[in-house]
């Protein structure tokens, strides 16, 4: 393997330890596999059913790997076995985990994700592990009209308006001219006020973008409320955001501070004056010795 590593180096015009390096740099990636890397099914209202999986340690090395359930789908996931669990030396482990899907999901692709990472030991210093993922699709076909809503805003300071933006999706077949408002909620989902974007033309396919502001008077978090009404039908989706209170200075100043108080330089200046006499002693003394000898 270093020969190789050094051919490669060489042909890439690359030193020795630049090839090395990358292969340790990729050796993370390694130290971990999973089988298989996903599945995928058609929707099934209130589906309940089960998958197995395969978790490898690939290297000769003991380790710690935990087993957990990420995305959108992560709350309709549980596992047979829940928690960490030791891994000899280039061996594997067969795991299963349970899916429960609701009455119904969002159309298109839903995701969640099986995920295997090592658990770094504290007193190694490590501040990387490795990981891999396993995919777990569920696939929500489109009805004959459907608009995807989405919503982003952020955080706002005093004084400055809360942005927000709207994207209404059709991935549908048919041209679609929903009607769209804004709703903004204080952190109770009480109305505060309200915003008519007014009906939007989206072709089949493709998508727009909506701009809207609102300024908030008081601190505090929010909600944005986004709906699209279209033949009947509506889809909607919120977002959080806050207005939050500058901090304040932790100390107040009094009005009349006492004086600090000054230290005695005196004994430092004795000290120095000191130290210049006895240069000057040390000095001149061998000149002075030097005079009486004459």
């Amino acid at each position: 393997m270093f020969l190789i590593l050094n051919h490669i180096g060489k042909c890439m015009k690359l030193p020795l330890t630049a090839a090395f390096f990358c292969l340790l740099m990729a050796m993370p990636a390694m130290a971990i596999g999973i089988s298989p890397g996903r599945y995928e099914m058609d929707f099934i209202p209130n589906f309940d059913g089960g998958y197995s999986f395969t978790v490898i340690n690939n290297i000769n090395e003991s380790r710690n790997i935990s087993i957990s359930a990420t995305g959108e789908l992560a709350k309709y996931i549980t596992f047979d076995r829940n928690g960490t669990f030791p891994f000899e030396p280039i061996r594997s482990q067969g795991f299963n985990f349970y899916v429960k899907l609701p009455e119904s999901l969002e159309p298109g692709k839903n995701e969640g994700r099986i995920r295997a990472v090592e658990v770094a030991q504290a007193e190694s210093g490590v501040g990387g592990v490795a990981g891999v993922e396993l995919q777990f699709w569920v696939k929500v076909p489109y009805p004959e009209k459907y608009i995807r809503v989405g919503i982003s805003t952020q955080t706002t300071k005093p004084g400055e308006p809360a942005l927000f933006d709207i994207v209404l999706t059709n991935p549908s077949a048919m041209e679609l001219l929903p009607e769209t408002d804004l709703e903004v909620q204080d952190e109770n989902h009480t109305l505060l006020d309200r915003f008519e974007l007014g009906p939007n033309f989206v072709p089949s396919g493709s998508q727009i973008t909506l701009h809207a502001s609102w300024t908030p008077t008081a601190y505090g978090s929010y909600y944005a409320l986004v709906r699209a009404r279209y033949d009947g039908l509506q889809t909607k989706k919120e977002a959080g955001f806050a207005l939050i209170q500058p901090p304040t200075s932790a100390a107040v100043m009094p009005e009349n501070p006492p004086e600090s108080p000054q230290p005695d330089l005196s004994f430092y200046a004795f000290l120095i004056v000191l130290l210049v006499v006895c240069m000057v002693i040390v000095a001149f003394w061998p000149k002075k010795r030097k005079g009486e000898q004459k």
